[in-house]
């Protein structure tokens, strides 16, 4: 077995081609099969950042599942989201907002999704995201 952090080298350079996001998701099953994957919750979040208006064709919804799947993310995602807000990323944030959870650490989620909603530097497709989430989500978290 490969050592987990020679996996996540290879998650960092990866892009796709052609379309072909399967390498990827192959990337994700070996990091996963360390068990060391808790070590990495930035590192996989910069895959969204990187991709912040992808869904890989579904590959990124592996990222989703596997960091929500560990203890303790929520710090790393916040960071993350406010860093380069991607659309996955978001819609962690109002999964977080949908099990009940108004705050990580010092951010109110609601409050950030609004903050995100108004950001000029990021895309509108991201804007637009934030801002239909807040609108829906804003008032509970």
């Amino acid at each position: 077995m490969r050592a987990a952090s020679s996996i996540v080298a290879d998650i960092h350079a990866f892009q796709p081609e052609g379309g072909n996001w399967r390498p990827l998701d192959d990337l994700l099953d070996q990091l996963w099969a360390t068990g060391e994957a808790g070590r990495y919750v930035p590192d996989l979040l910069s895959v969204l950042e990187r991709f912040p208006e992808e869904d890989g064709v579904g590959v990124l919804w592996s990222v989703v599942h596997g960091v929500e799947s560990l203890p303790g993310y929520e710090p790393a995602l916040i960071r993350s989201v406010r860093h380069v807000p991607s659309e996955l990323g978001i819609t962690m944030v109002v999964r977080l907002i949908s099990a009940g959870v108004a705050e990580v650490g010092n951010a109110r989620l609601s409050d950030l999704l609004r903050d995100l909603a108004g950001r000029s530097d990021i895309s509108e497709q991201i804007r637009e995201v934030a801002r239909d989430c807040a609108k829906y989500h804003g008032g509970r978290g």
